[in-house]
């Protein structure tokens, strides 16, 4: 997880609300009193009311909060070619995203419809936008370990090794293995 959008940041996993704490980082299961003077989740959420009881648990204690987790190819980083880049900075970012707009995907999209190169006028929408929908204490918890060019011998030796979980420190996640694209047709 970063703080950064870019080099495999928060374009592609939920943004890390503290990089100085290894503890404070999205997807995180908050443990008793965690929250009440720091979101070690990330989920915006974190505080006491006035009887001392921290808002997490009020807000999240019962709701069962959970990540979407993607592993996949091109299709799952939703590669795009931009025909509309102008300045320095654009530049920067599309080629720091591996020409990949995963914030737009169908697996972790979050941004605007406006903000997604070639939308169409459709509204964005992804399984974590319904799922953050659903339950708000799941804001930030996504991840898309997609690679342009992925096959199922890869996605085993290296890519799922690159998910950030911690088991019983973190929430249950909602994985897609989806190997879309003609990736996987090759040899």
């Amino acid at each position: 997880f970063s703080t950064m959008s870019t080099l495999r940041g928060s374009s592609w996993r939920g943004k890390d609300c503290d990089d100085a704490r290894p503890n404070v980082y999205p997807g995180r299961r908050p443990k008793a009193h965690d929250d009440d003077h720091l979101d070690t989740n990330c989920n915006g959420i974190f505080g006491v009311d006035a009887n001392g009881t921290p808002y997490e648990d009020k807000l999240c204690g019962n709701s069962n909060p959970y990540s979407v987790i993607v592993l996949g190819d091109s299709a799952s980083a939703h590669f795009h070619l931009p025909y509309n880049i102008t300045t320095p900075e654009e530049w920067a970012f599309v080629a720091e995203n591996e020409v990949d707009y995963p914030q737009c995907s169908w697996s972790t999209g979050h941004l605007p419809t406006a903000e997604c190169p070639d939308a169409a006028g459709l509204p964005m929408d992804s399984v974590y936008l319904r799922v953050r929908q659903q339950n708000r204490c799941s804001h930030r918890q996504y991840q898309n370990i997609s690679v342009n060019g992925a096959r199922c011998t890869s996605m085993v030796r290296d890519i799922l090794n690159t998910t950030s979980l911690h088991g019983a420190n973190d929430i249950p996640s909602l994985v897609f293995y989806a190997l879309v694209g003609n990736d996987v047709c090759n040899r």
